[in-house]
Formats: C-alpha cells, structure tokens, sequence
C-alpha cells in the first residue's frame, strides 16, 4: 500500500505545492519515499530497528536533486532517531 501526499503552501502572496508517495515493505520496517517540489525531486528510504524493551532506532536517508541548478550532485539527508 501507499500512502499519498499533496500540499499546498501560502506564504507572502505565493502558492507552492509539494508532493509525495511513501510505502513501507518488510514487515513495516522499510520506508520508500518519492517526492517532489517546483524546484528539486526527491528520494529516500528509511529502516527501524525495534529492540525488546519496545523502543525503536530508525535511521532515515533521503537524496534530493533541484532542478535549475547546474552541475550540481544534489544534497544528502541522513536522520538518526531513537524512540523510548
């Protein structure tokens, strides 16, 4: 299954949108993400490690690539969380 997302933003007179579609695979513990903006596309996945007292590490990486930018190599997002 999939989930969907479409946003619209207002800020100071202008309208962006940003969109997005996420899955989750491999018991739930495998996040795939798609997503997009005006300006850069998006992709990203992410993994939770759950430990026997309940509590969760989930390590997020996401890579987004701007479109009017040239020669760029895009940027890297790497999230680290532990829930407790």
């Amino acid at each position: 299954t999939f989930t969907a997302d479409f946003d619209l933003i207002f800020i100071d007179g202008e309208t962006k949108f940003r969109i997005g579609l996420e899955s989750y695979i491999l018991d739930d513990k495998l996040g795939i993400r798609l997503g997009g903006r005006e300006e850069a596309f998006d992709i990203g996945f992410g993994y939770e490690f759950t430990f026997l007292n309940d509590s969760t590490l989930a390590i997020d990486y996401a890579f987004e690539l701007p479109f009017e930018i040239e020669e760029s190599y895009g940027s890297h997002f790497i999230a680290v969380s532990f829930r407790f």
